[in-house]
C-alpha cells in the first residue's frame, strides 16, 4: 500500500474519495470571460493498471492549431450536438484516443477554468476499471502518456511555472514525469484534484 493508500482500494472506495463537485474550481491566472471565450471539455481518467492506478493523458499532435505537441486530456470543444460537458468529454476522448463511453464511469465535474488561448474548459472525472486497448487518432494525438495517480495525488511534486502570454507573466504549476513537462492547464486541473484529494483549500467558483 503506498502513502496515499490508494493502489489497494477497491473502486467502490474510489468512487467515495473522488466524487467530486463542481463548486471545487482550478485556479486559473486568467478571469473568466463567458462573453468572449469558447467552451471544451475534458476527460481526466483515472484507469486501473496492473501496477497501479494511472492519469491518462495524451501528447498532442504538431500540427495542431491549438497547444501543439504539449501533454494535454483528451477532450475539445462542446459542440452543438453535444447535450452538454459530459457527452463532450467522453465524445472527444473516444475520438482522439479510442475510450468507449461506455467504459467510463462518470464520478463528477469540476468548475470552469479560464485559459489563456481563449477557452474555458469543463473538467469531467472518471473511472475506468477494465481499461480497453487505446488507439490514438494519428491526425490529433502523437501518443499517450500515463502518470501515475500517486504521482498526481503528491503535492511535492509540482513545481511553479511561470507563462509569458502578450506581454504578461503569470504564475502557474508544473508537473515533470519521464522527460515531459506537464503545464498550462492540464497541470493546475490535476493541482486542483490534489489539493482537493489531500483536503488542502481549493478556490470555489462563483
Amino acid at each position: 500500500m503506498n502513502e496515499h493508500g490508494l493502489t489497494g482500494l477497491a473502486f467502490g472506495d474510489l468512487r467515495h474519495r473522488f466524487a467530486i463537485s463542481e463548486a471545487v474550481s482550478p485556479r486559473s491566472p486568467f478571469r473568466l470571460n463567458w462573453q468572449v471565450a469558447r467552451e471544451a471539455a475534458v476527460l481526466l481518467a483515472i484507469m486501473r493498471r496492473g501496477d497501479g492506478l494511472q492519469v491518462l493523458l495524451t501528447r498532442r499532435s504538431e500540427h495542431l492549431l491549438h497547444h501543439p505537441g504539449q501533454i494535454s486530456f483528451p477532450g475539445g470543444r462542446i459542440e452543438k450536438d453535444d447535450t452538454d460537458a459530459v457527452a463532450a468529454a467522453l465524445r472527444e476522448a473516444e475520438e482522439e484516443v479510442g475510450l468507449p463511453a461506455g467504459r467510463v464511469e462518470m464520478l463528477g465535474r469540476m468548475g470552469p477554468f479560464q485559459t489563456g488561448t481563449g477557452f474555458i474548459v469543463h473538467t469531467v472525472l472518471g473511472l475506468v476499471e477494465v481499461p480497453p486497448v487505446l488507439r490514438p487518432d494519428p491526425r490529433e494525438v502523437a501518443g499517450l502518456v500515463e502518470v501515475p495517480l500517486d504521482m498526481v495525488l503528491d503535492m511535492s511534486c509540482y513545481r511553479p511555472h511561470r507563462l509569458e502570454r502578450n506581454g504578461q507573466v503569470y504564475e502557474g504549476v508544473a508537473l515533470d514525469y519521464r522527460g515531459d513537462r506537464i503545464w498550462g492547464a492540464t497541470a493546475c486541473i490535476l493541482h486542483c484534484l490534489a489539493e482537493w484529494t489531500n483536503g488542502a483549500p481549493v478556490r470555489m467558483s462563483k
